[in-house]
């Protein structure tokens, strides 16, 4: 969604703490975690747990970086493990 973007220039990432999903605050997160910085390329689809620390780079241009958040959730407590994609199929 960002044609033309040059992350270099104009910032933007997506920084991710992986394994930050235990902790307790942002801070503890960017001390105790090392992180990766997710450049906002055109045409990337990125799916990650949302549990994890994560911000984004300033902007360094005048220019809007675009994205598209969508939430996948479920009950902590509804016991759904997955669902089988041929379930009531013939043999």
């Amino acid at each position: 969604m960002n044609e033309n973007w040059e992350y270099k220039e104009d910032g933007g990432s997506l920084r991710i703490y992986p394994g930050s999903s235990n902790l307790f605050s942002s801070s503890e997160a960017k001390h105790k975690c090392r992180y990766v910085d997710i450049n906002p390329i055109n045409g990337r689809l990125l799916l990650f747990d949302s549990k994890l620390y994560h911000s984004v780079q300033e902007v360094k241009k005048d220019k809007s970086r675009l994205a598209l958040t969508l939430w996948i959730t479920k009950p902590d407590d509804s016991d759904v493990r997955g669902e089988r994609w041929d379930e009531g199929l013939p043999n």
